[in-house]
């Protein structure tokens, strides 16, 4: 019995020994666990941080370049914004355009810069368009636009022999030849959404020589995209007020709010600029003050997308209210 009683007393410790193991291993490997959330949490913090300090870095140059701007300019800047302002929402969606199609490639971005424009375009509502930019009973597909002489020029970012040019570049030139073409083609007539849609996906391919099945499946993962700028969503924000566009499109992707706020700060200073003396040089700064920043590679071609877009937008649609 003593031996017996011995014995269990013998099991039972060893047994509250292998908990006891247990116990301190799984408190460890909690705390480990924890140490390695909590530190990667705050490499996360760490990185978000730099990146915020960066977009502010390039912002704060930006606004310096504005201001050089807004001096040289100062007698223009008021009529120049008066043409710009009637417009703005279907610029400003060109770019964005830019940024969030800018994975699928040069032809899938141009295509998808050029379908937003196209559709907030066609589809502004009938007061918006009677007010700014129409006259009654104007039954056009798009509101005006400047005759290829104004917004068919300096539209790649350096000069069109530059070796260093990229087939990126041509987005915002092909952007605008589009929107051209297709308003040239249906004069006087209104095409429903998936009309104009297959009207930019066929005229993309014969431009970037790709499949045009490829550009309307680009269209499809868009679907939500081009549902926002096309809908009541979008159009009741599209007024004269640049930051409130902006914040309505950080409201829709507010992962890319870095991106959108260096676009509002963009177009700040492009409207300072009159379409025909718009030579470029602006956005060659601008995208030159991007290259030079510590911003990841995605970002910058998000912007660069963005930019070249928005400059092109620039030059097809802001029009002189030519009414009395």
């Amino acid at each position: 019995m003593q031996f017996s009683y011995g014995r269990g007393i013998k099991q039972k410790t060893m047994k509250n020994l292998k908990l006891l193991s247990v116990f301190i291993l799984f408190t460890l490997f909690s705390c480990n666990a924890e140490e390695n959330a909590c530190e990667t949490t705050l490499n996360q913090q760490q990185n978000e941080l730099a990146i915020s300090n960066e977009f502010a870095k390039v912002q704060k140059q930006m606004i310096s370049l504005n201001e050089e701007i807004t001096a040289e300019n100062r007698s223009q800047t008021r009529s120049v914004w008066g043409w710009f302002k009637r417009i703005v929402g279907v610029t400003v969606a060109d770019a964005v355009g830019g940024i969030v199609c800018s994975w699928f490639g040069p032809a899938g971005t141009a295509a998808g810069a050029t379908a937003t424009s196209g559709l907030v375009a066609a589809f502004l509502d009938e007061p918006v368009i009677e007010i700014h930019t129409r006259s009654k009973g104007d039954d056009e597909l798009f509101p005006p636009m400047n005759p290829e002489d104004k917004s068919m020029n300096n539209l790649f970012p350096g000069d069109v022999s530059d070796e260093l040019l990229t087939i990126g570049d041509s987005i915002g030139y092909f952007h605008n030849r589009i929107l051209l073409d297709i308003k040239n083609e249906n004069q006087g007539q209104k095409l429903s959404r998936d009309s104009i849609l297959a009207c930019i996906a066929q005229k993309t391919s014969e431009f970037y020589r790709v499949d045009k099945n490829e550009i309307k499946q680009d269209f499809a993962n868009n679907k939500e995209l081009f549902d926002f700028v096309a809908g009541g969503d979008y159009q009741s924000v599209n007024g004269e007020d640049l930051h409130d566009i902006i914040a309505a499109w950080i409201a829709k992707y507010p992962n890319k709010q870095g991106e959108l706020t260096l676009l509002e700060t963009f177009f700040s200073g492009l409207n300072n600029i009159d379409v025909d003396e718009n030579d470029g040089d602006y956005l060659m700064k601008v995208l030159e003050l991007v290259d030079n920043s510590e911003l990841s590679e995605e970002i910058k071609r998000n912007l660069r997308n963005a930019f070249i877009v928005g400059n092109a937008s620039y030059q097809l649609w802001n029009v002189p209210d030519t009414r009395e």
